[in-house]
């Protein structure tokens, strides 16, 4: 009988033991859930909070321009963003539409630069900035300068290409190694090169551009004939338009091949140069330049192939829109170009000197329609899948995240 009775005892503080430890397991797990559930209340608030400046000099119809923008929209909806701008023209009226359609906050900063300077920083005290991104090297000195001296935590300064003028290089370098807390660049090949010209290598990010979503369609095979050739791109030296136009001259030149035209798409200071070589060349009849317009899209539509020349890139809007309307690319082996175009499966990339293999390219995308067809929506699908705006929002937010809760976790 005592024995049974020390053994239903036993039982007793057994099933207690197991009752308080079962309690004690669910008073961590509860805990810990209460922890995490405060710990996103928090995040949610503070990424309420926190105010991001996305400055840009002006409203051009350039390819940084374009990406401000983007960033802007891409941030509103989860913090409060602003759009500054520097100068009040050019002002693309595109760029006008877009921000008045999603309805993003713009400002202007007008006046001298020290007037300008004031502005912006009364500005970034009233809207409690915390995180500052610009994108060319004069908004990067103002992004530089004045969030040093208003203490503003993060800012990122903005490399868009692959090669700097040496003028710019030595300011930019000095913002990037001593004022700035990083350098976004949006191709790999310009960190690898400015990295061997005195840039801190470990304050780079790279993000590429994107482009938002499109009702995408294959142009190739609208047009029987001719076929159309495009460029699109800045009147100036960099995108070498006299090779483009001695490529379009041979195959023009090419009896075997169907009547093709070509359109070049842009504005800048080399327009004259460029109307004198193509009479010289003789090709007034067959060259469409059109300045500045507000719609390329409606020329890339109609177009077959897309033609890139430059000497040195960045990570190609123009190349990027192209491919985004389903066109197969030639284009020069430069900047990042070797991310957009995949050799001989959406296109073909040649090294700058390599004028008759951009030639032999071509020539074998004009003979070839279903070439053309199968390389157009290879394109498509590489925009979609590695340059979609969903992907460049989601980068940009975690570098915030990122960065503000590490700052919060050492506060």
């Amino acid at each position: 009988m005592e024995a049974l009775c020390t053994q239903k005892k036993d039982d007793y503080f057994s099933t207690f033991s197991y009752i308080c430890f079962f309690e004690k397991v669910c008073f961590v797990v509860a805990f810990g859930l209460h922890l995490y559930q405060l710990k996103i209340f928090c995040i949610y608030n503070m990424s309420h909070s926190i105010g991001v400046c996305v400055l840009i000099r002006s409203l051009a119809n350039g390819g940084a321009e374009k990406q401000s923008i983007l960033l802007t929209k891409a941030l509103s909806s989860k913090y409060r963003t602003y759009l500054v701008v520097l100068d009040k023209e050019p002002l693309h009226p595109k760029h006008l539409d877009k921000i008045q359609q999603d309805q993003l906050n713009i400002i202007f900063l007008e006046g001298k630069p020290w007037h300008k300077f004031s502005k912006f920083t009364h500005l970034a005290r009233s809207k409690n900035i915390s995180v500052l991104f610009s994108f060319l090297p004069s908004d990067t000195l103002l992004a530089a300068v004045a969030g040093r001296y208003l203490g503003i935590p993060y800012i990122f300064g903005g490399l868009r290409n692959a090669y700097v003028p040496w003028r710019k290089r030595i300011a930019l370098r000095l913002m990037h190694n001593y004022l700035l807390d990083y350098s976004i660049s949006n191709c790999h090949s310009g960190v690898s090169s400015l990295a061997q010209q005195g840039f801190k290598k470990d304050k780079f990010l790279v993000i590429h551009n994107a482009l938002e979503s499109q009702s995408r369609h294959s142009n190739v095979g609208i047009n029987e004939c001719p076929i159309h050739l495009v460029t699109v791109g800045r009147f100036v030296d960099q995108k070498n338009y006299s090779l483009a136009l001695q490529l379009f001259k041979k195959l023009k030149e090419d009896q075997a091949l169907p009547e093709i035209r070509y359109t070049i798409i842009g504005y800048g200071p080399r327009e004259q140069q460029i109307r004198l070589l193509i009479d010289e060349l003789g090709l007034e009849k067959h060259v469409n330049l059109v300045i500045n317009p507000d719609r390329v899209d409606r020329y890339l539509q109609t177009a077959d192939i897309y033609l890139s020349t430059s000497l040195f890139e960045g990570l190609s809007n123009a190349i990027m829109e192209g491919m985004d309307h389903g066109l197969p690319v030639v284009a020069t082996r430069v900047g990042d170009n070797n991310y957009l175009v995949d050799e001989g499966v959406n296109g073909f990339l040649h090294d700058i000197k390599d004028e008759n293999g951009m030639l032999h390219s071509l020539r074998k995308l004009v003979l070839d329609e279903k070439l053309r067809q199968q390389m157009g929506d290879l394109s498509m699908k590489i925009i979609e899948a590695s340059f979609s705006f969903t992907a460049f929002r989601k980068k940009y937010i975690e570098l915030i995240e990122e960065k503000m809760m590490a700052s919060h976790e050492t506060a």
